[in-house]
C-alpha cells in the first residue's frame, strides 16, 4: 500500500523566505491563506522604509521608482511605493517596463536620474540581479543620485541604503506558527506574519562619494554600516 493512500490530510506548510506572499499568489490574505499554508515573509512596509529615508535624505522632493512589469511582486510593491511617496510628501516618478526593454536600462536610468533626487527599487528579482543592479548603480552614480533598495546585500553591492528584514530573526519568528501547527491548530487559522524586527543598512562610503551628509543620530540607528 502506498504512502499516499495513508495520507488523509494535506501536510501543513510554513514558509519563511518569501518576498510578498499575497502578490505572488501564495496566500489569499494575511488572515486566511485560503490554502494549507502560513508563515513569515520578508516584506517591510514601504512607508516604514520611507520614514527612515526621510532621515537620511531630508531634502528629497522627487523619488524615482523603477520596476519590471513581468514580476507581480514588483508591480504591487512599486504601486505601494508610489502611494507611500505621496504620503511622505514627495513627488513620485514611476518608470515601469517589460523585460524585453532591459537592453535600454542604461538609457532609462540616465533619463530618470536627471529628474529625481533618489531612485527606489522595490522587490524586483529582475532589476535586483547583479548585472542589472550594477548598471543602475553605475549610471545613477554618474548623476550623484542615490539608490535605495530593500535588502542588506544590495547596500553591500553599492546602493546607499535599505530598511530590511533579518533572515536569522525571520527564522526565529517562524517558530511560532510551527509550534501552533504542531499543537494541532488548523494552519488556515494561523495568520501569515510580516517581520517584527527590521534593520537599517547604510553605505557610508557611497554617501561620501555622493556628497551626502549623514547625521550622527542616523548613524547611531544604523544596524549595518558599509564603509
Amino acid at each position: 500500500m502506498s504512502l499516499r493512500s495513508h495520507r488523509k490530510k494535506p501536510i501543513p506548510i510554513v514558509f519563511s523566505i518569501v518576498g510578498d506572499p499575497k502578490a505572488t499568489g501564495i496566500i489569499r490574505t494575511y488572515e486566511d491563506s485560503g490554502k494549507n499554508i502560513t508563515g513569515v515573509n520578508m516584506k517591510v512596509d514601504v512607508k516604514e522604509q520611507f520614514d527612515m529615508v526621510k532621515e537620511v535624505l531630508p531634502e528629497m522632493e522627487t523619488l524615482g521608482i523603477i520596476y519590471c512589469t513581468e514580476m507581480p511582486q514588483a508591480v504591487v510593491t512599486g504601486k505601494e511605493a508610489a502611494a507611500a511617496t505621496l504620503e511622505s510628501g514627495w513627488t513620485p516618478l514611476t518608470v515601469s517596463f517589460p523585460k524585453r526593454d532591459l537592453p535600454q536600462l542604461e538609457k532609462i536610468i540616465n533619463l530618470l536620474s536627471k529628474k529625481v533626487d533618489a531612485i527606489y527599487i522595490p522587490t524586483d528579482p529582475i532589476l535586483d540581479s547583479p548585472a542589472n543592479l550594477q548598471t543602475i548603480i553605475h549610471i545613477s552614480d554618474k548623476h550623484k543620485i542615490p539608490v535605495i533598495a530593500v535588502a542588506e546585500k544590495f547596500v553591500e553591492d553599492g546602493v546607499l541604503m535599505a530598511v530590511h528584514c533579518d533572515f536569522y530573526e525571520i527564522g526565529r519568528q517562524a517558530a511560532d506558527p510551527i509550534v501552533q501547527v504542531l499543537s494541532g491548530v488548523n494552519v488556515r487559522k494561523i495568520p501569515s506574519q510580516k517581520p517584527t524586527i527590521k534593520k537599517l543598512s547604510l553605505n557610508l562610503k557611497k554617501a561620501q562619494d555622493l556628497n551626502i551628509k549623514i547625521k550622527r543620530q542616523v548613524i547611531l540607528k544604523t544596524d549595518n554600516i558599509i564603509d
